[in-house]
């Protein structure tokens, strides 16, 4: 089954339901050494049993801000479980594999360098202008666009793969809602602020709102409105929580 596809004009479309190449950079010796790491589908639960495990917050200790995060080789269960295999190695599938369980601080790298590499696509435009202001009379209907670096086994190349998440726009209680899912919360024993959420309401919220996905699908099928049931519980959990960050954060903060 092939995770890319293009449509008539180029564009490429990622197929949420295949295994995919994932373009990663592993250092050995202290040389970047660059790979495709191939790695199937995951379930959302498999991502939320590993995101509990994870505490990240920070330390105000004498007005100098530490940011502290648990050990991230939670995430290497991950990689176990979803593993296919590397290019660029002589090497056999098995022993890629065993080569990882030897060195296994390469495991959480791998995988927040592949399952977790996207980004929002914003303006940076936007961002610099001073002179941006807010309309009143605007729809809050909109789109949220992401992107990721994919490989493209095939065509033997990088692919950069930009969704738009199509969403209808959140009521006042669905704002409520994210925000009581996302609470700021100190950890008496570490002596630290963290932000604790609750991924099952994240992902309802993304559920509840996204209509359609732009250059994604699942099979043959693109992410349409008319076909929503049938891909929106194979969206990768990982886009849900960005998208829903970004569509429900509605107070955005510059630093100076």
């Amino acid at each position: 089954m092939e995770s890319i596809r293009y449509m008539s004009d180029g564009t490429p479309v990622w197929n949420y339901s295949a295994s995919q190449s994932y373009p990663v950079v592993i250092r050995q010796k202290g040389v970047d050494v660059p790979v495709n790491i191939k790695l199937s589908p995951y379930e959302p639960a498999e991502l939320k049993e590993v995101l509990k495990k994870l505490v990240a917050g920070y330390k105000n200790d004498k007005r100098n801000i530490e940011i502290y995060q648990e050990d991230s080789s939670a995430y290497n269960a991950l990689f176990d479980a979803h593993f296919e295999g590397m290019d660029n190695t002589k090497n056999t599938t098995e022993q890629v594999r065993d080569w990882f369980d030897k060195n296994p601080q390469y495991k959480a790298s791998v995988v927040t360098s592949s399952f977790g590499n996207i980004a929002s696509e914003r303006s940076k435009e936007a961002d610099e202008d001073s002179d941006v202001q807010f309309d009143i009379t605007a729809s809050f209907d909109g789109v949220c666009t992401v992107f990721q670096t994919i490989w493209d086994e095939a065509k033997q190349q990088a692919v950069k793969v930009t969704m738009a998440h199509n969403y209808a726009q959140p009521t006042e209680a669905q704002f409520r809602t994210y925000r009581n899912a996302r609470r700021r919360k100190f950890l008496g024993k570490n002596a630290i602020w963290t932000v604790t959420e609750n991924h099952d309401t994240l992902e309802k919220l993304y559920d509840n709102i996204i209509r359609s996905i732009g250059n994604a699908s699942v099979g043959e099928k693109l992410c349409s409105p008319q076909d929503r049931a049938e891909w929106l519980g194979q969206v990768p959990l990982w886009h849900k929580l960005l998208v829903c960050d970004q569509i429900f954060g509605e107070v955005i903060e510059k630093n100076a």
